[in-house]
């Protein structure tokens, strides 16, 4: 683990080579594996040597229930993103403690490579919420990352209606801090509900006219 997450490719090439010593899916004490490590420091070559090794397991999640799929691309490292994407077994879905996905991370963190990678897989699941009710668009559109917002809404199976557990939809919160680009966007979407109340009673159009976006409302 530790040649691994200090980017020592031979020493992990040495090690590898013997299997009657080395256990690939071997915890640490924060349940982090050699993968994980690899992941997390964007050792792409020493990722490479691992997902050759018989048994490895590429999902596995340390305690704080990140795996080394949602390390990638929290860290923006693309290229390992796209060799973990390729594992056939590799779980897209995955949600760490607090209920965050890798779509998610992108989403957050405004990386449209990534999200464009994750969209592209049939298995991709981009309504899903995580500990507080937030799904991939709803930060997209939370954060002001247009790019995002306009991918995930030509996916067919987008719900634009999904509330998070304050009661604020992806078009609640770009209205509330004036993402203007981003409201037109959701707004042009055959099932927006513009409508919708949060938990205090407040919708779009009222975020809107409170914050003094007067340029969104003549829109």
């Amino acid at each position: 683990l530790s040649a691994a997450q200090n980017g020592h490719k031979e020493i992990v090439e040495l090690l590898l080579k013997r299997p009657d010593i080395i256990d690939i899916n071997k915890r640490n004490y924060e349940g982090g594996t050699t993968l994980m490590g690899a992941a997390f420091y964007g050792h792409k070559e020493i990722i490479e040597l691992l997902l050759k090794y018989p048994n490895i397991d590429i999902n596995l999640q340390e305690h704080k229930g990140c795996s080394a799929l949602l390390y990638a691309a929290y860290h923006n490292y693309k290229e390992i993103v796209k060799i973990l994407l390729n594992e056939p077994n590799i779980n897209v879905n995955i949600q760490n403690n607090d209920g965050i996905t890798t779509l998610m991370c992108a989403s957050i963190k405004g990386y449209k490579e990534i999200t464009e990678m994750l969209l592209a897989r049939s298995d991709i699941i981009i309504n899903l919420q995580n500990n507080e009710g937030y799904t991939p668009l709803i930060y997209a559109a939370q954060n002001g990352y247009t790019e995002i917002v306009e991918l995930l809404l030509k996916r067919p199976t987008i719900d634009v209606n999904i509330k998070n557990n304050e009661g604020h939809t992806a078009l609640i919160c770009a209205a509330s801090l004036g993402h203007h680009d981003i409201l037109k966007l959701l707004l042009k979407h055959p099932k927006i509900d513009v409508n919708i109340k949060d938990n205090e009673g407040g919708t779009s159009l009222m975020y809107v006219v409170y914050n003094g976006y007067e340029e969104i409302v003549d829109s």
